[in-house]
């Protein structure tokens, strides 16, 4: 058996100044710890991974942004839960399968924006009452090996039953995020979490083209996914 246990903390500031600001000056701090641990037996070998965190997320009040409201905290504790196996069907082929449970805290943008984001010709409205992102997938692969040559192909599935999504409600705003005949050429989009579905496949492969005078590997990677909002 082997495993890895450990600790991270995180701080960060955020600030955007000027006419175009869309979110509030923020302070995101996060505490989280972690454990993974392997079981091999064989030609099978057994893993599981767990991550706890405690985020907070405060927004501040500087008397210049006015148009965010009053100061507030936000916190939250997302939890991470993940199983897995790998079985050698031989010295070059082996099958990989996981299930996984992720949560994730909503980030600043998320919660606090309010106004025109000109990056995206939008006027964002962000949620405070936003709960964390949370899913539950499974994906599995089959791999091949051989000397400095390899490849994978694999497929996953996850369901969300909160993901946290920026959307359109079809409404042309100003600036100021009124509706107005003169010069609404903004799209109001609000956050909120959705039921969602994400399904997809995956393919990477490595092979060895040069080794002479040195090493050259060519890296070839796909992936498509099919998303669906179910609400």
């Amino acid at each position: 058996v082997s495993g890895v246990f450990g600790f991270q903390t995180q701080n960060s500031k955020f600030e955007a100044l000027g006419a175009e600001a869309f979110v509030p000056s923020t302070h995101t701090s996060s505490q989280g710890i972690y454990l993974y641990e392997e079981l091999p037996m064989d030609q099978l070998k057994l893993s599981i991974g767990g991550r706890l965190d405690m985020f907070t997320v405060k927004s501040l009040s500087d008397g210049l942004n006015y148009k965010f409201g009053d100061a507030e905290s936000k916190n939250f504790t997302p939890k991470n839960l993940s199983v897995g196996s790998t079985y050698g069907l031989n010295d070059h082929w082996s099958l990989t399968a996981s299930l996984n449970h992720t949560e994730r805290a909503p980030s600043q943008n998320e919660l606090f924006s309010y106004g025109p984001h000109v990056a995206t010709n939008q006027y964002e409205i962000g949620n405070k009452n936003l709960n964390e992102e949370k899913a539950n997938g499974l994906d599995m692969q089959i791999r091949w090996k051989a000397t400095n040559n390899s490849i994978s192909l694999g497929g996953f599935y996850t369901r969300f039953s909160n993901f946290i999504g920026t959307y359109n409600t079809g409404k042309l705003v100003n600036t100021d995020g009124l509706e107005s005949q003169a010069d609404s050429t903004l799209s109001e989009a609000r956050i909120y979490g959705a039921a969602a579905l994400f399904k997809g496949v995956e393919a990477q492969a490595k092979f060895r083209v040069y080794e002479r005078l040195g090493q050259l590997d060519l890296n070839l990677r796909a992936d498509y996914v099919r998303a669906t909002n179910e609400d």
